[in-house]
């Protein structure tokens, strides 16, 4: 190590050696690169150089930096994030989660309806309406494009199947035709399978009778009814494929900015099933997305929303199912940070102890009542 710095010590100039004095450009040169520095080592005073910059030390912290994207220019960054929103929080739903979507929202003429109008959007070009503000107008909204596109997506009579607001107990044109037929000759019967559809003259009982009796034995002589009543179009494959393409962007779009409360909304409707309600989605994504934290807290906002007897024998159940199946999720597919997660299921758990020992204490209370002979209210 002397050695090494020995090496960098200034040498005194031979005296053969001839410089120019008048050479400022070289005197400036060989002071600037010399820069003494004194400093002790094993009882010797050392003279060293400043030390020249290592390029390298720079170039490579540079490029991990670069590869990390913390050097990036912000625009780079946005797309990044922007781009990892949409592959990692979004994704389309399956028919049946779409299904499942529609009959936990209660909404399914209505989701019909805005399907429609979003058709005959993208038809003209014309700009889209606002989804709304809260969690549940947004989930509506996000459900009427899902419909959409998995109307897009399959055969004419799935096409006029998704457009119209066809009920979970009616969910094709064969189970509605079977009912239509098996109506016979009650004509009320016959208007409240068809009481939703568009078009249809709901207040004339008989006109809807005598318009479906026979067009009720032939499922294509029915759809064309049902399209033609609901002003459907025909659309073409190409026409189709242009379509979809706008509506999944508009999906991702909504679900960049979104995502966290739809998530929330498709995790509680997946494992709620048939027990699954709009009022149930809401409380959920409140809990997890909520500023209210501690026992007390969320006591509170779930005894507000729900009355005792369902809190206790349906709320609480799914949304501690809901939230251990979150927990076993990827990072991608959670509403909110794991950590909250299981803050939240915590405080859930703890309100079944709590529970448990009021219970206790009533029994406790009223055996000490009859012991003594004596009624505890």
């Amino acid at each position: 190590m002397i050695s090494r710095l020995a090496s960098n010590c200034p040498r005194k100039m031979d005296k053969n050696t001839q410089v120019n004095i008048g050479s400022k450009t070289l005197i400036q040169h060989w002071t600037a690169s010399v820069q003494p520095r004194q400093g002790t080592l094993d009882g010797l005073t050392l003279r060293v150089r400043q030390a020249d910059d290592d390029v390298d030390e720079q170039i490579q912290p540079s490029h991990r930096r670069q590869s990390l994207g913390l050097d990036a220019p912000k625009t780079d960054l946005l797309l990044k994030q922007m781009k990892m929103d949409i592959s990692d929080k979004s994704s389309l739903l399956t028919r049946s989660d779409t299904q499942q979507f529609l009959r936990a929202l209660g909404q399914t003429k209505s989701s019909a309806d805005l399907a429609q109008d979003l058709l005959h959007r993208f038809l003209k070009g014309a700009p889209l309406p606002q989804p709304g503000k809260s969690s549940l107008e947004i989930a509506e909204f996000n459900a009427a494009l899902q419909r959409l596109d998995a109307a897009l997506t399959g055969t004419d009579n799935e096409f006029v199947e998704w457009m119209s607001p066809l009920t979970p107990e009616t969910p094709d044109l064969s189970t509605l035709a079977k009912k239509l037929q098996d109506a016979g000759s009650d004509q009320a019967k016959m208007q409240s399978l068809l009481g939703d559809f568009k078009g249809i003259p709901h207040e004339d009982k008989e006109k809807v009778a005598r318009k479906f009796e026979t067009l009720r034995f032939d499922l294509d002589a029915l759809k064309n009814a049902l399209r033609d009543a609901q002003n459907l179009p025909s659309l073409d494959e190409q026409t189709k494929r242009q379509i979809r393409e706008k509506v999944q962007d508009e999906i991702r779009e909504l679900q960049r900015e979104h995502g966290t409360h739809l998530l929330a909304f498709r995790n509680l409707l997946t494992k709620a099933g048939n027990s699954g309600s709009k009022e149930l989605a809401e409380t959920y994504d409140e809990l997890v997305h909520g500023a209210a934290s501690g026992l007390a807290a969320t006591m509170e906002s779930l005894v507000t929303k729900h009355p005792e007897t369902e809190l206790l024998q349906t709320v609480i159940p799914i949304l501690e199912k809901t939230l251990s199946h979150e927990l076993s999720l990827g990072d991608e597919m959670r509403s909110t940070d794991k950590e909250k997660l299981h803050a939240i299921l915590s405080e859930i758990q703890n309100m079944h102890v709590l529970k448990t020992i009021v219970e206790r204490l009533q029994n406790f209370v009223s055996s000490l009542g009859r012991l003594y002979g004596f009624a505890i209210r």
